[in-house]
């Protein structure tokens, strides 16, 4: 499968066969814990299973929030895991499961497991870029915007970079970040673009067995056109959120990060 190329611009376009992801949608009112997945999971027979019921968070998944010897990923693992009761035609999915689901999905899951368990305004602080000014403001996760995958059945994409190399590109998935996440540890700060890359290509140029060098050898233009080629295909949550000063009245965006402690252990909770 190929691609068009700009030869003015150097860009790459997607082929006509891969719809592009859409922003349609936000997930909506939770109906007892049910929630429509930008992706789904696949299974062996090609099933796309894309309705989540979920239960509330219990006890349990508080101590595996709290549990300051494992990792990010693997929390999320367990977390949508234990509370992911039904997905599609699939009882009780499990880790496994869990783990297979696309990161978008993941967001989207942990998002609706805040809002069904501790209610659907997340409070946050924020500081204004332009007069400093800090003061509390809120949003709704319901009403968050979800970019729907184009078409949820394909997951690898064969792509032709701007330098002519061919790259077979991945969606990732909760494994590939648990992987991401190990191999930060083992390489520096100045390798994370590198490696947030790599996580994203299955094959470069017939090689499957790539590497950190591998991937500083790209071109900005190649590492920018794979970044661009998902931002276009894959589904998941936009937590960019529009603030305007209480103060001033500036206008800006800050960014929604899910993976922060008070995420779910607010310091107040809404009435």
């Amino acid at each position: 499968m190929g691609t068009e190329q700009d030869v003015a611009t150097g860009t790459t376009s997607p082929p006509a066969a891969v719809a592009k992801a859409t922003s349609e949608t936000t997930f909506g009112a939770i109906s007892h814990g049910a929630v429509e997945l930008p992706c789904g999971y696949v299974d062996e027979a090609g099933v796309v299973h894309d309705v989540a019921h979920l239960r509330e968070l219990t006890g349990e998944e508080e101590d595996i929030l709290a549990t300051p010897k494992m990792g990010g990923s693997e929390k999320m693992t367990r977390i949508i895991g234990n509370c992911l009761v039904k997905l599609g035609g699939i009882d009780n999915p499990g880790h496994e499961v869990a783990r297979q689901l696309t990161i978008g999905d993941r967001t989207v899951l942990l998002l609706a497991l805040r809002s069904v368990s501790l209610g659907d305004i997340y409070p946050f602080r924020v500081k204004c870029p332009s007069c400093g000014h800090g003061f509390h403001t809120g949003v709704s996760l319901s009403r968050l915007e979800i970019t729907v995958m184009g078409d949820k059945k394909l997951r690898t994409h064969e792509l032709t970079l701007p330098s002519g190399r061919r790259a077979v590109l991945k969606v990732m998935t909760g494994e590939d970040e648990a992987e991401l996440e190990k191999k930060k540890g083992q390489f520096s700060r100045k390798d994370v673009l590198s490696l947030a890359v790599m996580s994203r290509i299955k094959v470069l140029d017939g090689k499957e067995k790539i590497n950190v060098a591998d991937m500083k050898a790209l071109s900005f233009r190649d590492r920018q056109a794979v970044r661009n080629w998902f931002t276009k295909v894959e589904g998941g949550a936009n937590t960019d959120i529009d603030v305007t000063c209480e103060s001033c009245s500036y206008d800006f965006q800050t960014v929604l990060d899910i993976g922060q402690s008070d995420f779910f252990f607010p310091k107040e909770l809404e009435d």
